[in-house]
């Protein structure tokens, strides 16, 4: 679990800009780990004490999204929104009507968007009213997918999904990896690109994702690098062959 974390401190180091945001979404490559880290930062918001509803509003793919875990974040207390019905894992894409009652609502709310260009479409419909009741757009991004390997292509992307998604975005966050086989010099070589990135794109770079487990290995659990702080990631959407595996 996030007992041995700080979360209060994590929030402040890494997502205090996020808290007057009522709306929070992720953008990104496919494969940039965009649910993930989606449902670790609601995880966070969830143990500060907030009420916490995420939407799975991925046109995408059903799967490595947010309804695929949707049984374990109702047991963690969590509102999930999913497609309806047999939509659920269907090909034709669906959103819930309730996505636009909960964007319309008071609860804290957070959106799993799909990868690339087609997935920020599903934020078309709803982009004046996600800008009125005020929103982070967060563009996640894994230097190891082909989309966000270089400056070039990740700027290029950015402009790409802001422009689709008609809603600016408002910051990245690092989280370059290769799964289990990711190692400390990836994670340095991701924020390396996402500092240029930020630079250019005049977007501020959160923080750097670090999997619980390479986090305690290779890294001091204060620090920061180059000014960009850390936050340890606990995977929760597993491959296949991992499910049935308890991660602590």
């Amino acid at each position: 679990m996030e007992s041995d974390l700080d979360v209060d401190g994590i929030i402040e180091r890494c997502f205090r800009d996020l808290l007057p945001r009522r709306i929070i979404g992720v953008v990104g490559a496919l494969g940039s780990g965009k649910s993930e880290c989606l449902v670790n930062l609601a995880r966070l918001f969830k143990l500060a004490g907030e009420k916490v509803t995420l939407a799975d509003i991925d046109i995408i793919n059903p799967y490595f999204s947010v309804r695929e875990i949707t049984e374990i974040l109702e047991d963690e207390g969590f509102s999930v929104i999913n497609p309806p019905g047999s939509t659920r894992w269907g090909d034709i894409p669906a959103l819930s009507p309730s996505v636009g009652r909960a964007i319309a609502g008071d609860m804290r709310l957070f959106l799993d968007v799909g990868g690339d260009e087609r997935g920020a479409m599903a934020l078309t419909q709803f982009a004046p009213e996600i800008s009125a009741a005020g929103y982070s757009l967060l563009m996640v991004v894994n230097a190891s997918r082909p989309l966000a390997s270089s400056v070039d292509a990740l700027c290029s992307l950015s402009e790409r999904l802001s422009r689709v998604a008609e809603l600016p975005l408002t910051a990245l966050i690092s989280n370059t990896h290769f799964m289990k086989e990711t190692r400390r010099e990836d994670v340095l070589r991701g924020i390396a690109l996402c500092r240029e990135a930020s630079a250019r794109l005049e977007l501020p770079l959160l923080c750097a994702a670090v999997d619980k487990d390479l986090w305690r290995q290779s890294f001091d659990c204060a620090e920061e690098l180059e000014g960009v702080p850390l936050w340890p990631l606990r995977r929760t959407i597993l491959l296949p062959w991992e499910r049935g595996v308890v991660n602590g």
